[in-house]
């Protein structure tokens, strides 16, 4: 999970870089962070975590 997050953060900044107008970086907030986004995606799997990895990867979200 530690490293889908971090390939998730990698390729955000990196499209969000190459953004060029306000409707692609809408349309990039949502495919990350929407309802059915990667991150949104990635972050709904803690629950099958244990107790001891959740704190690890909260830092990272």
């Amino acid at each position: 999970m530690k490293e889908e997050i971090e390939r998730i953060k990698k390729t955000s900044l990196q499209e969000i870089s190459n953004c060029k107008d306000e409707k692609l970086l809408n349309e990039l907030r949502i495919k990350y962070l929407g309802k059915k986004g990667e991150l949104t995606t990635v972050l709904r799997g803690m629950g099958t975590l244990s107790p001891e990895e959740r704190p690890i990867i909260r830092k990272f979200s």
